[in-house]
């Protein structure tokens, strides 16, 4: 069932799952990077776009040298039509002419030892960011890691959302929230204001 969904809480919630997930993997860093993020909301089914967010994360990892430190990074960035989200990893990437042909039914590449071999993943993930009217495109560096595109038009907000505040410099600002990745944002924005003034 599609919803509007505020983008940050929803990857917020997803990252900490996964830092929990893999938390015995002392040489992971998983990051997301929702400065650019604040009032994202997005038409989506919530449950398909975090499990397609979460197979390309399961996907990172899978492709990382255990002896090396690795490193996944979820950017969100957008214009005024829509949001892109960034899962970027610096794995083994995959060779030109496999990546071609993922997205396929049926193309896998480096699932071999895991429970993941039908190559049925990336499949799926592009028909469910497709069908939120989206495009979901791979690009990666054989040795160097692969990044994965995610773009989803952009909804209008709730309208209980609030979009700006007015304050002067003589107000003092508590900001609460049960979201940490809000207060985040909120604490990142009010710096900025401190920094210009």
């Amino acid at each position: 069932e599609f919803q509007l969904v505020l983008l940050p809480s929803l990857i917020d919630s997803l990252i900490s799952e996964k830092r929990i997930q893999f938390r015995d993997k002392n040489n992971l860093q998983i990051q997301a990077h929702l400065e650019n993020s604040y009032g994202l909301f997005v038409n989506i089914v919530p449950s398909d776009l975090s499990r397609v967010l979460s197979n390309t994360i399961n996907n990172s990892v899978e492709a990382f040298d255990p002896n090396k430190m690795s490193t996944i990074d979820l950017t969100v960035e957008s214009n005024n039509s829509h949001v892109v989200l960034r899962i970027k990893d610096n794995g083994k990437g995959i060779p030109q002419h496999i990546l071609a042909k993922l997205g396929q039914m049926g193309v896998s590449f480096g699932k071999e030892g895991t429970q993941s071999v039908s190559g049925l993943g990336v499949y799926h993930a592009k028909q469910t960011i497709e069908s939120f009217n989206g495009t979901y495109q791979i690009e990666s560096v054989e040795g160097a890691g692969t990044t994965v595109f995610i773009t989803l038009p952009r909804a209008n907000a709730l309208g209980w959302f609030v979009q700006s505040l007015n304050l002067n410099k003589s107000q003092t600002i508590v900001a609460t929230d049960d979201d940490h990745s809000i207060l985040e944002i909120w604490k990142q924005r009010f710096g900025q204001l401190v920094e210009e003034n």
